[in-house]
């Protein structure tokens, strides 16, 4: 799972995690967030119940397209062990 905030790592229930992932994603499709930081890590993780920022309803039609987050990378940072730091300002 994505690690929103160092907080999360504390929480021992994977549901509970699952829970704040979506609400943060939701927070996403609202544009309630200026910016979003994304550390990319070297690893591909997966499977059917695993929080992406993807995730959610799928649009249905042409006019939802309004729905989609318009991102402007605005720094991008190699970490170790190949990890990037990618911070993108949301357009509003």
């Amino acid at each position: 799972m994505a690690t929103f905030c160092p907080e999360i790592e504390q929480i021992k229930d994977p549901s509970t995690k699952q829970a704040i992932a979506r609400k943060i994603l939701e927070g996403l499709h609202e544009k309630l967030f200026d910016f979003v930081d994304l550390v990319v890590a070297s690893v591909l993780v997966g499977g059917k119940d695993t929080a992406t920022l993807i995730d959610g309803k799928s649009l249905m039609s042409e006019n939802e397209l309004s729905k989609l987050g318009v991102m402007k990378l605005v720094e991008c940072k190699v970490l170790k062990d190949s990890y990037l730091r990618l911070r993108y300002e949301i357009v509003k």
